[in-house]
């Protein structure tokens, strides 16, 4: 199974690589910025905020755990809007893990409403299994 992590230099995309380095998983890796000791993965590079690299990260992957955020800077067009420009890319993905936060529905700060608002978004999405799982589960 083709496995794709997206956001793979962040904190959760980082601690994901962890959890897969040494998986039967072949793993491809996507971000904008490179992360460090990935020997056993490969990286390619995308953007949410542009749309570019989407194309190639996506190509020949049967999942994703979408693990790309931003929390402080642009988060209303990486959380929603390019966010659903992702997902409008995704036909042929059998399954989409996206990490959610508890309680997301009700904390009153505009990231966690713009989270919740693309956890919305991927519910319309016509994958055969969607996922939200809680912080700190993985699903393999």
């Amino acid at each position: 199974m083709n496995l794709l992590v997206t956001g793979s230099s962040g904190q959760l995309g980082s601690t994901l690589l962890k959890q897969l380095n040494g998986s039967d998983y072949q793993v491809k890796l996507t971000s904008r910025k490179k992360p460090e000791g990935i020997e056993h993965f490969e990286w390619v590079y995308s953007d949410l905020l542009t749309g570019e690299g989407i194309d190639e990260a996506i190509k020949d992957v049967d999942v994703i755990i979408h693990a790309a955020t931003s929390p402080i800077k642009n988060s209303k067009i990486v959380e929603v809007s390019g966010f659903k420009e992702f997902i409008g890319k995704l036909h042929h993905i059998k399954h989409f893990i996206y990490p959610s936060i508890v309680g997301i529905d009700v904390i009153p700060f505009k990231y966690y409403q713009q989270k919740y608002e693309a956890e919305n978004l991927l519910k319309k999405v016509p994958f055969p299994i969607p996922l939200s799982v809680p912080p700190n589960s993985i699903i393999l």
